[in-house]
């Protein structure tokens, strides 16, 4: 009798079949997005359990697919083109992004300052196009950073359009935070701002979430439907006075208009109920915690 040889195919779980250096590089990405939007390498290095010279070699490789960018000035590793790029097509706001480019640009161009295109995201905005002008002393607020979805310039164009009921929902007393002096923390006061927002036709905030800092802003509407997104031109306070942001107001609705006409009927996935961190500029503003 011939003995028998039975070949088994054994089978190993998707976890141990892991590459462990990709795994690493995933879970630092992730760390940026659910933790922190900026991260030395040697808190990246504690973070992750590695050495120094392991999370300097991570990031460079994550840079190298512009997953990441270092920043010369303060050392630190934030985001990069690509990663962003990989989230708007994923979350359906890359149309929205190329349909308003234009307009951003002409804005900002008109305006000599930054603008900047908010959508909606998982109860917070998105910041998914910016243009920024040549000059040094400028605001700066980074493709992929968040913003709070209720307070600032961008929260009362957004809101000030939403249908009651939704707005309702979504804005809440305690929300109303007090980010600096000027802003309005009281319910019955909000309310009556965003009534003279949607009269006027456009948005303003005069240092109510970051001081030194105005931003006039217009709602992204589609042909019909809620607001898709909100666009915004942000400056330092000295070279937009409240004259100034009026006067962009009034060439803004044109330019939205035009705009409006050409968007898809969309609404973006319902926000949920989030309050999240503020804005950078290149007078750096640190973040705000949640």
């Amino acid at each position: 009798m011939h003995n028998s040889v039975r070949h088994v195919r054994t089978t190993t779980p998707a976890r141990d079949r892991r590459v462990a250096s990709v795994d690493r590089a995933l879970t630092a990405l992730r760390l940026f997005l659910r933790e922190k939007g900026d991260w030395g390498v040697s808190e990246l290095a504690a973070r992750l359990g590695v050495h120094k010279s392991t999370a300097h070699a991570l990031l460079g490789t994550l840079a190298g697919h512009d997953l990441v960018e270092h920043d010369p000035i303060t050392r630190r590793y934030r985001l990069g083109s690509a990663a962003f790029a990989y989230g708007v097509q994923a979350n359906g706001h890359a149309p929205l992004r190329e349909a308003a480019h234009p307009t951003l640009a002409r804005l900002a161009d008109a305006a000599a300052q930054t603008a900047i295109l908010c959508v909606p995201h998982d109860g917070r905005f998105l910041i998914v196009d910016a243009v920024e002008p040549p000059d040094d002393l400028r605001v700066a607020l980074p493709v992929g950073q968040h913003l709070p979805l209720v307070c600032g310039c961008a929260g009362k164009v957004y809101l000030a359009w939403l249908d009651p009921a939704e707005r309702e929902r979504v804005l809440r007393p305690e929300d109303l935070r007090r980010f600096t002096p000027r802003s309005i923390t009281r319910m019955p006061a909000y309310l009556a701002e965003l009534q003279r927002t949607r009269a006027r036709g456009y948005g303003m905030d005069l240092e109510e979430y970051s001081p030194g800092v105005h931003a006039v802003g217009f709602p992204v509407l589609p042909p019909s439907g809620p607001p898709v997104g909100v666009l915004c031109v942000v400056g330092l306070s000295h070279r937009m006075p409240e004259d100034t942001l009026h006067a962009i107001g009034r060439k803004g609705l044109a330019l939205m208009a035009q705009l409006g006409r050409s968007l898809p009927v969309r609404r973006p996935p319902e926000p949920a109920r989030r309050v999240a961190a503020g804005p950078t500029r290149t007078r750096r503003v640190p973040s705000r915690a949640k």
